[in-house]
């Protein structure tokens, strides 16, 4: 709605009130006062500041670099200097004004006029403000409760130009002279967006901010102002100053010690606006150079600073990186909502285009450095994996003085990346929140060597490689390796130690969603992976082997997974040494894993294995005392197996598995002579199989509490190869249902071959009419005979007639010995039952 304006030979029209929009939920009203700018560049509307997403203000203090308190006529005043805030031109700051001296709005006096003003003064000052505000009438307040902005009046000469009323009547209205146009309606305790662009003069108030209390009422105010952004710079301040005709009896005056800056990091820094470099934003001219210009200028002012990338599309045209960052300390990249960096300089290869450089680059020493809604983005997905990380951050992992450390990187966003979408080499204390990767041809997120990390939501889709990566390689000597950092050992430092990632979201692509290699003491929750090409998740150690392993790394210790859903991938969950030719080390830097994987965990849909452990171990202490191991806990699983492999010091317990089979084999390879099994030392308890067998073969010393298999196709519970020494208990029990689905001849429900010491407690089979030995007692051969098994007391319903016990124990010359059979039998009606007993 246009307004009439009046003019003045001195001054230039006034301005034209316009609506814009309303935004529900936020309730975005935004006011652009148009004025004729003749001779004056174009403004863009808003404020490079956020909220930074906690639901309320981040507070800071005055004053600060670019910011100066003074006095104007009697007034207290801030000013802001843009010799040292330029260049910028979409806001350098935001400040919560009260009217009352405890920080809270709450004068109860009435007030007139000139509350808040905003004045370009200095000999020959002028320019465009852009002025950005919030405000909110409290709940409450009478409806007569008001504030207005007068623009353009100049209070020397008396002359009144245009004027907003915000709440009189409930209404937001204008008014020019005598005319009074509703706007919009606006309710009490609702915070409303205002922006302003206004023309300075020279020495005099452009904008005034009034609060107004009709016939004597009181209503408190509250006025967030914020973006002050020249145009046309003044030469001198620009200041926003309180004055009051007639003060309340809280005083009206504007109290500095109250002011709240709302800021997305830190505000009392220098902002540089790319554009200010000559960056065009416009996805055609190259950039590269304007933001090179822009970084070496926030370099040499030795300043905190902010490099700032209003919206538009900044391209890198030619070879190299996009922003370099060497050697900065207290810097925040901050991208406006619509900026985006896009790296537009592929070279050709061997026929192929690839990357020739990095999005962005940071390199040591360094210190609190924030990334903000950094977008960067290739123009062109590369031919092959290639120099091109979205973001590259390289430290020197305990180096004093070289260290990069106190990276707070938010918001950020990298597709089609020749390489990594992100990687941290060498860094300390690194925050990473909300971090969106597609399309890159190798890691979404890439840890190596780092330590105190926290990572808060990140997804990958169809990423090249691992969607999440902690990794740290090994090498006794050579701590950097041309492109990664090794460590002579597990040290408690620089393995990503004292690390943590949640919210972890991964769709399609190679390799995994979360790797943890040669990592120390990290925690990782809350991960949803489907489509991964290799596992979902992988823990692992690896010997390089000049063939199929390329990397060195040793067992990882200290991990902590939980909340896993790892859905249609090769491998579920992977734990082990590789490669696989290799045996399970005695070296415990190799197969000492400790990893532990808790809380509620669903696996499915994969196309080899649901959960695999293989060469695994847990890491020897003193007077043969041991600790870690892998221990499992907390998994639905379905459609394939669960398999450990030749592994030692593991459990699992409180594990459902549907539709596919359960084994723990302790060695790969099958020996004759029960004495050459391997020490397992592996426990098993509430373990459910639906549709599959339970196997435990080729093992000394297992823990079992209870097992229950459901509509086996054939099998049921097969120990086979397997002593019990003394000391290890007895199984606790085991549970058998219609087994033999298939109605293959000679399925047992239970078989105990060749097995040495080992007893179950309890034993119960139910079946229908399909064919079944109810339990199987093998003998052995030349190397080892069954001995000293027992099953302590079984109960069996038998739903095949005639009804018999149905047990089988071989005889001949390898015959069991010294084994005990107590058997209770029953139809299913109850009707006929007997028993079975064999002693020894």
């Amino acid at each position: 709605m246009n307004l009439p304006f009046c003019s003045c030979s001195r001054r230039p029209p006034f301005p034209v009130f316009r609506v814009v929009s309303v935004r529900a939920g936020a309730l975005l009203i935004a006011l652009f006062l148009l004025i004729p700018l003749s001779g004056y560049p174009a403004s863009e509307p808003g404020t490079f500041l956020i909220d930074p997403g906690q639901g309320g203000f981040d507070a800071g203090s005055l004053p600060a670099p670019g910011w100066s308190t003074s006095l104007l006529a009697g007034a207290s005043a801030v000013a802001i200097d843009p010799a040292v805030q330029s260049p910028f031109s979409a806001g350098a700051g935001s400040l919560l004004l009260h009217d009352a001296d405890d920080g809270t709005s709450g004068n109860t006096g009435p007030r007139v006029s000139r509350s808040f003003v905003a004045q370009a003064c200095g000999s020959g000052s002028s320019g465009t403000l852009l002025w950005s505000f919030e405000y909110r009438i409290p709940e409450g307040a009478p409806d007569s409760t008001e504030f207005s902005i007068r623009l353009a009046q100049n209070l020397a000469s008396g002359v009144i130009g245009p004027e907003l009323f915000l709440g009189r009547g409930g209404y937001l209205q204008a008014r020019n002279g005598s005319s009074l146009v509703p706007l919009l309606a606006v309710a009490a305790g609702t915070w409303y967006h205002v922006e302003v662009t206004v023309r300075l003069e020279t020495r005099t108030y452009d904008v005034a901010v009034a609060s107004l209390a009709a016939d004597g009422e009181t209503g408190p105010l509250v006025v967030l102002a914020s973006g002050f952004g020249f145009f046309n710079t003044p030469v001198s301040l620009a200041v926003l100053a309180s004055q009051d005709t007639v003060a309340g009896t809280a005083g009206g005056a504007l109290h500095l010690d109250n002011i709240t800056l709302r800021v997305a990091a830190e505000t009392d820094a220098v902002v540089y606006n790319v554009k200010a470099f000559g960056a065009a934003g416009d996805g055609i001219a190259d950039d590269g150079a304007a933001i090179a210009s822009a970084v070496a200028t926030l370099k040499s002012a030795g300043l905190a600073g902010v490099l700032y990338f209003p919206d538009g599309r900044y391209r890198r045209g030619s070879s190299g990186h996009g922003l370099v960052l060497n050697g900065v300390s207290d810097t925040t990249v901050l991208f406006a909502p619509d900026a985006v960096l896009v790296m537009d300089n592929l070279v050709i290869q061997n026929g192929k285009k690839v990357g020739s450089g990095h999005g962005v680059y940071v390199q040591g020493p360094g210190a609190r450095l924030s990334f903000i809604g950094v977008h960067v983005r290739w123009a062109e997905l590369a031919g092959a994996r290639s120099m091109g990380d979205g973001f590259r951050f390289l430290g020197y992992p305990g180096e004093e003085g070289n260290i990069l450390e106190d990276l707070h990187f938010r918001d950020c966003r990298t597709e089609r990346s020749p390489q990594t979408g992100a990687i941290f080499l060498g860094c300390a204390t690194v925050d990473v929140r909300n971090f969106y990767v597609e399309d890159s041809l190798a890691d979404g997120l890439h840890f190596n060597a780092c330590n105190s990390v926290t990572v808060d939501t990140v997804t990958g889709i169809n990423t090249g490689d691992d969607t999440l990566a902690f990794v740290t390689y090994y090498d006794p000597v050579l701590i950097y390796d041309q492109s990664h950092y090794n460590q002579p050992d597990l040290n408690p430092v620089w393995n990503n130690a004292h690390s943590t990632a949640t919210g972890i979201t991964s769709i399609g692509g190679a390799a995994n969603g979360v790797r943890i290699s040669g990592g120390r003491d990290i925690t990782v929750s809350d991960v949803y992976v489907d489509g991964k090409a290799s596992c979902g998740v992988v823990i692992d150690s690896a010997r390089a082997d000049g063939m199929n392993v390329r990397w060195t790394y040793l067992a990882s210790r200290g991990i902590t997974l939980s909340d896993l859903t790892l859905l249609n991938c090769d491998t579920g969950l992977l734990v082990h040494y590789n490669p696989a030719t290799n045996p399970l080390s005695s070296d415990p830097v190799w197969s000492g894993f400790d990893v532990t994987v808790t809380g509620a965990n669903t696996i499915s849909g994969a196309a080899n294995d649901s959960i695999h452990l293989w060469n695994c171990a847990a890491i020897p202490g003193d007077n043969g005392q041991i600790t870690g191991g892998v221990r499992i806990a907390g998994v639905e699983a379905a459609g394939r197996r669960i398999r450990v492999r030749n592994s030692r010091n593991c459990s699992l317990t409180d594990i459902s598995l549907e539709g596919a089979s359960f084994a723990v084999i302790g060695a790969t390879t099958i020996s004759p002579d029960l004495g050459d099994l391997p020490d397992s030392d592996i426990a098993l308890d509430d373990i459910v199989v639906t549709g599959g067998s339970l196997l435990v073969q080729n093992g000394r010393g297992f823990t079992v509490g209870s097992l229950e298999v459901r509509d086996a196709p054939t099998d049921g519970v097969i120990f086979q190869n397997v002593v019990q020494p003394a000391g290890y208990p007895a199984v606790s029990s085991i549970a058998v249902t219609y087994p033999n689905r298939n109605n293959q001849a000679g399925a047992r429900a239970l078989l105990l071959a060749k097995c040495q010491g080992l007893t179950i407690d309890n034993y119960d089979l139910i079946q229908d009419d399909h064919p079944i030995r109810s339990v199987e007692i093998g003998g052995g051969d030349a190397a080892a005979v069954t001995s000293d098994v027992a099953v302590m007391n079984m109960n069996y319903v038998s739903g095949i007639v005639p009804l018999s016990p149905g047990h089988v124990i071989q005889g001949g010359a390898w015959a069991p010995v010294s084994w005990y059979l107590n058997l209770y039998y029953s139809d299913t009606a109850g009707q006929n039952s007997g028993h079975y007993l064999h002693v020894p």
